[in-house]
């Protein structure tokens, strides 16, 4: 059985809830599966990497989360670098 997301979850996610790595890029085993972000999984981490993403935060040994305000502003900011609005 599987579970989907209504399509205006993310709008309804507290700032302070975690995201984890699946449901920013999907699932890599399942194409049709919902994603935040237009890049790939090597991407986020490159840009992670770079800086030019938020950081995320280690939860436990295999558990890597992003609080949902730091996706929020992230996207916030690339939607208005996009429009030239940004300096």
């Amino acid at each position: 059985m599987r579970i989907t997301a209504p399509p205006n979850w993310f709008d309804q996610t507290p700032d302070s809830a975690f995201l984890r790595e699946r449901q920013l890029v999907g699932d890599w085993r399942d194409p049709n599966s919902p994603r935040l972000l237009p890049f790939s999984r090597a991407t986020l981490w490159r840009l992670v990497k770079a800086q030019q993403f938020p950081a995320p935060q280690k939860l436990g040994p295999n558990i890597t989360v992003w609080k949902c305000g730091d996706v929020r502003a992230y996207l916030l900011s690339i939607t208005k670098t996009t429009k030239g609005v940004a300096t």
